[in-house]
Order: C-alpha cells, then sequence, then structure tokens
C-alpha cells in the first residue's frame, strides 16, 4: 500500500487538522495529527480519518468546547474495567486516544497473537473467538447461542434464497444472500435475516406490494387451488380491519397470519417479543388477533386463518385443510338457498 497516497486521502477529508508529524504504517497503528484550532496533538486509528469524522470525535478540546457540561470519561476508565474482567490476555500499548465507548480502538489478543479493531463497549461484551474456544465464556453467550439457532431456522424459512453466510456471527453483520430464480445478489442485516417472515429479492418483484411477500403467495395458491373468486386488500365497511382475501358470494375471508406479527402461541412465548417493530408481548399480540377474528364473525364472514408457522412446515397439509374448509362452508351456504 502506498503510504504517501494514504495520508493524501487523509488531508482531503480532514482539512481541520495538520498531518505534518503522521506516519502511516498499518491499519492497528493510531496515526498522529495536530488540530489547527488548538494546537493539540491528537491520534487515531486510519479508519477513523478515513471515515471522515469531524473534529469534535477527534479532538479533545473541540469536544470538550462543543459540550461543556457533558461528563467526559477517561480511557483509563474502559482500561481498568477491561483490565479487572480479563487480566492479562489482552494489551492494549496503541490505545493512545479515547473518544467514547463505541470508537474503534486497536487491541492486540495475546492468545492467537493477532490485533484487530474493536470499541470499548464492544470488547466488554465479547472476548476474542480464540480465547471463547478455550472455554471463556462472554457476558451474552446464551444470547449468541439462541441467535444461531435462529439463524439456521431462518436458513430453511427463506427457500427462494441461497445463503452464503455460514454461521451467525452479529447482530449488525450482514448476510449475503443469491437468489435462486435471477441469481441476483442481496445483503441484509442478521438481525432481520433471523426475524424477518419472508425476504423479496428486489430484480424480481420490484412492485412493493404485499403479494410479492410470503402472505401473498400463500393466499394466491389458495385462491388459484378453491377457483373462486376473492378480491385481495379488502376494508371492512364501519371497521378498521384490512382482510387478506374476501369471497363476497360465500363471504369468506382469507388471513395468513405471520409468526412475530400475530404472536403464534406455537412457536413463542405469552411474555416473549416476537416483533422487531413493537414492543407487546407475544400473548397481547395473539389476543388482538383473537378479538380481530371474533369481530369478522360477528359481521358474518367465516373467517379462515392460515398460520406462516404451518404453511412453512407442512404446506400441502395446510392447503388441504384451507380447501376443505372453503367446501363446507360453500355447501352450508348452498344449502340454506335450497
Amino acid at each position: 500500500m502506498n503510504k504517501s497516497l494514504e495520508l493524501s486521502k487523509y488531508r482531503k477529508k480532514n482539512p481541520d487538522f495538520k498531518f505534518s508529524i503522521s506516519k502511516y504504517v498499518d491499519e492497528f497503528t493510531p496515526v498522529k495529527f495536530i488540530c489547527r484550532e488548538h494546537g493539540a496533538k491528537c491520534s487515531t486509528l486510519p479508519l477513523s480519518l478515513r471515515q471522515g469524522f469531524s473534529k469534535e470525535f477527534l479532538c479533545p478540546l473541540c469536544r470538550k468546547d462543543k459540550y461543556p457540561n457533558r461528563r467526559m470519561l477517561t480511557d483509563g476508565y474502559y482500561r481498568t474495567k477491561a483490565l479487572r474482567k480479563y487480566g492479562d490476555k489482552y494489551s492494549y500499548l496503541r490505545v493512545t486516544y479515547y473518544v467514547s465507548g463505541s470508537f474503534p480502538i486497536p487491541i492486540y489478543c495475546k492468545s492467537c497473537r493477532k490485533w484487530r479493531i474493536t470499541s470499548w463497549a464492544t470488547h466488554l461484551l465479547y472476548q476474542c473467538k480464540c480465547n471463547q474456544s478455550k472455554g471463556f465464556i462472554s457476558k451474552n453467550s446464551k444470547m449468541r447461542s439462541a441467535a444461531s439457532c435462529k439463524f439456521v431456522e431462518a436458513k430453511k424459512r427463506h427457500t427462494n434464497f441461497k445463503c452464503l453466510t455460514p454461521n451467525y456471527t452479529g447482530f449488525m453483520d450482514s448476510v449475503k444472500l443469491i437468489c435462486k430464480e435471477c441469481n441476483s445478489d442481496k445483503n441484509v442485516i442478521q438481525q432481520y435475516f433471523n426475524r424477518a417472515d419472508f425476504i423479496k429479492c428486489d430484480t424480481c418483484s420490484p412492485n412493493k406490494s404485499r403479494w410479492g411477500t410470503m402472505a401473498g403467495l400463500c393466499i394466491s395458491e389458495v385462491i388459484k387451488a378453491s377457483r373462486l373468486k376473492f378480491s385481495r386488500e379488502v376494508y371492512v365497511s364501519g371497521m378498521k380491519y384490512r382482510i387478506d382475501a374476501l369471497n363476497r358470494r360465500f363471504s369468506i375471508a382469507l388471513e395468513f397470519n405471520g409468526d412475530s406479527f400475530h404472536g403464534n402461541p406455537k412457536k413463542y412465548s405469552p411474555r416473549s417479543k416476537p416483533n422487531i417493530y413493537s414492543s407487546e408481548t407475544a400473548n397481547s399480540l395473539y389476543r388482538r388477533t383473537r378479538e380481530r377474528e371474533k369481530d369478522l364473525t360477528s359481521e358474518g364472514y367465516s373467517v379462515i386463518s392460515i398460520w406462516e408457522n404451518d404453511w412453512v412446515n407442512n404446506r400441502e397439509r395446510t392447503l388441504a385443510r384451507v380447501l376443505a374448509r372453503i367446501e363446507t362452508i360453500k355447501n352450508v351456504k348452498n344449502n340454506r338457498k335450497n
């Protein structure tokens, strides 16, 4: 790597600093520079300079001028906590600056003899992978094992994509997916990959309608097999409910219930919070779904609910059950007319 080229990039993105004393060694060695306003000598990782952080993040005096009433922690505060927790397993010789607990810093692991870039907050939660394999359990090891199990389940659920990421690494890390139909790439974070009911390909289905999702594909397959005329996404008059599909002749309402959005009791415990967009528990989500079905039944609709878990695990059996229910409703309505 051209060292002079690297320094010229830093000068363009950080005009508030002088790089006359700067020397680029590698990605894990802090670069020294001078603040033009205060003349203070500062240092940080090349990664931070390349991202173009503002001077309040890189110069401690500029940060103190902008936030005079904020409590300023020192580097020794986090260093002491790390030494109490891990002892001498890591070396912090190159950590010569402090910005915040989430700012990147270089840490050397003595077990595997490798440098890694992390933050104080992440370092206090997770250890290096070599130490974890030797029996040093991290604080959130139970959460990580649960997330790893969800990652394996998500791979089986998202059948329209081929997942190139072998294992779970972190909830904010990206997962690379390849569509099986058009071979296009798509990157999503692992938290969304674990919790999403269905992930849509941007190339195959660019339309952002609900009918490109698992719910739409399921309802479309039921409508095609039933050979009845259904209207999609119908709003009930006098009520705030929207039905996924409605047959007006026999008053049949088809509803696809996602497990996380409707709190499937077969999959989630009552006090868990499955929906990432809501703070409600699974019990309250399921109770609201049952009240919705009762209100629609009182209006004269025959509600047929299809749960995501049943559709994913045994599609043929679920489809046969729904079609049998539709035939029963049709026969009952025809007998009443006769």
